[in-house]
């Protein structure tokens, strides 16, 4: 029997229940957690692991806090993987782990996939960041592991999850992160105020304690269980409708951005069984004076990741321009046409500054 899709091509059964909570499917209260659950449950003597390039750095100070040696592999502007380096890499490295991401909801490991059997053969494990993909229809990935952090999709305010393809986690602790949860749920809160009320103190209210709960992540990387109230919001999250409008945003601003000579979209086209997570772009005037110009007119294009301390003395130039002229879009479930349109408005109004 044929799976149902809809126009789109995206299939409508494509839901959380696709990873069923299990002894092998744990939700977790943030990404960085599922990724410790891992490495906890991980024994293997050669504690090196190669991770890409473009990476957010919990990632790195999550194998460091678990003594692993952190070697590098290059992604091209396209953020996909050349095979023959990346190849010759894991040779050269001898690595025990590869951790694997694709970028902004397209499958920029594709290329790649063929050669998991192989290097599994070799002993090596693999762990694949599902967070940008997780939502689209990738197929059956060969990963040892895998991550995603759900937070990125959702207002939710924890959520993550670790899956093992073949054996079962081990799970010491059961807790939830309360305070990491309470802080997420008051900045939402404000947040919701603020939009109702645009109150200049509740806006500066709600950033200061998303602040707050980041910061908290940044000395732990243990894990934690997934709250009730996240699990509450994702039960009643109508993902077909978030799966549509993502898509219905991405080809929006695809189709009026590209008069403007300054900015270059990073992908080409969107695949149809594509869940974009934001429209990224490479800029090449001044980034953060775009950026700045958005934010003057409440649009938030975040730069996804700061360079890693690891990489600043050793990037590439390929590695030193994604990172120095990437911006991502917003094209989130949040917004429909209008919002597309003022985003394209305002991009062509500086433009002309």
């Amino acid at each position: 029997m044929e799976r149902e899709v809809s126009e789109d091509g995206i299939p409508s059964d494509l839901l959380l229940t696709n990873f069923p909570e299990n002894e092998n499917v744990v939700y977790s209260s943030t990404g960085r957690g599922a990724l410790s659950l891992i490495l906890r449950n991980i024994n293997i003597p050669k504690k090196r692991v190669l991770i890409p390039s473009y990476i957010c750095e919990s990632v790195i100070k999550s194998f460091e806090c678990h003594n692993y040696d952190i070697d590098f592999y290059e992604i091209d502007l396209d953020l996909t993987i050349d095979i023959d380096t990346f190849s010759r890499l894991v040779e050269e490295f001898d690595s025990g782990i590869i951790f694997l991401s694709s970028y902004y909801g397209l499958d920029t490991l594709k290329n790649l996939r063929s050669k998991f059997c192989s290097f599994k053969n070799r002993g090596i494990i693999i762990i694949e960041d599902l967070t940008h993909l997780f939502f689209g229809d990738t197929g059956i990935s060969q990963a040892d592991y895998r991550i995603a952090s759900l937070r990125k999709w959702l207002p939710l305010p924890d959520g993550g999850v670790a899956i093992s393809k073949n054996k079962a986690f081990k799970i010491c602790s059961h807790q939830v992160h309360h305070s990491f949860v309470d802080m997420n749920l008051k900045a939402m809160r404000a947040k919701r105020e603020y939009v109702k009320y645009l109150d200049i103190k509740l806006k500066n209210e709600y950033r200061s304690l998303y602040a707050a709960s980041e910061n908290v992540l940044d000395f732990e990387n243990d894990f934690h269980e997934m709250s009730k109230i996240s699990r509450l919001i994702l039960n009643e999250t109508d993902f077909l409708s978030m799966r549509k409008s993502r898509r219905n945003n991405y080809r929006h601003l695809d189709e009026f951005l590209k008069t403007i000579s300054w900015l270059r979209p990073v992908f080409d086209f969107l695949p149809e069984n594509v869940v974009p997570l934001f429209f990224p772009v490479y800029i090449s005037r001044k980034r953060d004076d775009v950026q700045k110009y958005l934010i003057e007119n409440e649009i938030y294009s975040p730069i996804h990741w700061p360079v890693p301390t690891h990489l600043r003395s050793k990037m590439t130039e390929k590695t030193s321009y994604i990172y120095n002229n990437i911006l991502s879009l917003p094209c989130d479930q949040r917004y429909s046409d209008p919002e597309m349109d003022r985003i394209c408005h305002v991009l062509k109004e500086f433009n002309n500054v």
